[in-house]
């Protein structure tokens, strides 16, 4: 407690009586039971929680001697194989606004391409398909686990597979979006299939398609950072410099989002 003291006086920081009071439970807990977080914890804490911060499944587990790259890729693969439950999620008759379908977004898909690294980094290649595969029936419009099937398929010169998955992923999302046309993350998620696919196929006009769909969706919500930053992700691939610059003047309209330091850059501003 002293030493914890002592940092946050040295350091002349202001914390928030929220961050205090987690720095207060950990100190008392000194390591006698585990605590999770649904987030990882603050960074300016004085205990360097963030450094001690393990990925497990949904959620972080606060360890004396963290796991390589905080990821617990073995208790995280059983957790999201045989433990979770994920009703509704395949089902696009369940409706999702947008503050649902951004949420499982940044729930499910935050959460499962870390774990999905650290096993590819590992080696263990057949609990990815299985972790894969698992994710795209349960949860259809994750887009990511469909281009990571398809890659490694072509890795393994398995063009069947590379294709029938990128075909899935094509009937999945135009479902979707015809399902709730309005949606602004579904007409850009969609979008981005089909720009992805146009590039696949060399398909120019298909290209041309998703790009349309992607700047309407982010033409409907400027003020969304994950639109713009996949929108601006698109563009950066492609080339296209201009248009990029376009997006990054139309989102620094609102003033809050000129703190960002990927926006900063793109509008050389805020940095030497």
């Amino acid at each position: 407690r002293m030493a914890y003291m002592q940092a946050t006086m040295y350091n002349n920081r202001v914390l928030r009586v929220q961050d205090m009071i987690v720095d207060e439970i950990v100190i008392e807990n000194c390591w006698q039971a585990p605590l999770y977080f649904s987030s990882p914890p603050y960074d300016e804490s004085p205990l360097n929680l963030c450094s001690r911060a393990t990925r497990v499944g949904l959620l972080y587990r606060l360890e004396r001697e963290p796991k390589e790259n905080l990821v617990d890729a073995d208790r995280s693969y059983d957790l999201f194989m045989n433990r979770y439950r994920y009703t509704g999620l395949n089902d696009i008759r369940v409706y999702r606004d947008h503050s649902a379908t951004r949420d499982f977004a940044i729930t499910y898909g935050g959460s499962v391409m870390p774990i999905v690294n650290e096993l590819l980094r590992t080696g263990k290649t057949d609990s990815v398909n299985a972790l894969l595969y698992k994710m795209v029936e349960v949860y259809p419009e994750f887009w990511q686990p469909y281009f990571v099937i398809s890659d490694l398929a072509l890795r393994k010169g398995d063009t069947a597979v590379s294709q029938d998955i990128l075909i899935k992923c094509h009937e999945n999302f135009k479902a979707l979006h015809e399902a709730y046309p309005n949606n602004l993350y579904y007409m850009q998620d969609y979008g981005m299939v089909l720009v992805e696919l146009g590039r696949g196929a060399d398909n120019q006009s298909q290209i041309e398609e998703g790009l349309q769909l992607m700047w309407r969706s982010f033409n409907g919500n400027s003020d969304n950072t994950i639109l713009f930053k996949k929108l601006a992700s698109v563009l950066a691939e492609l080339g296209r410099y201009d248009e990029l610059q376009r997006a990054a003047r139309q989102t620094a309209q609102y003033k809050r989002n000129l703190t960002d330091p990927y926006l900063q850059r793109l509008l050389n501003i805020g940095g030497s």
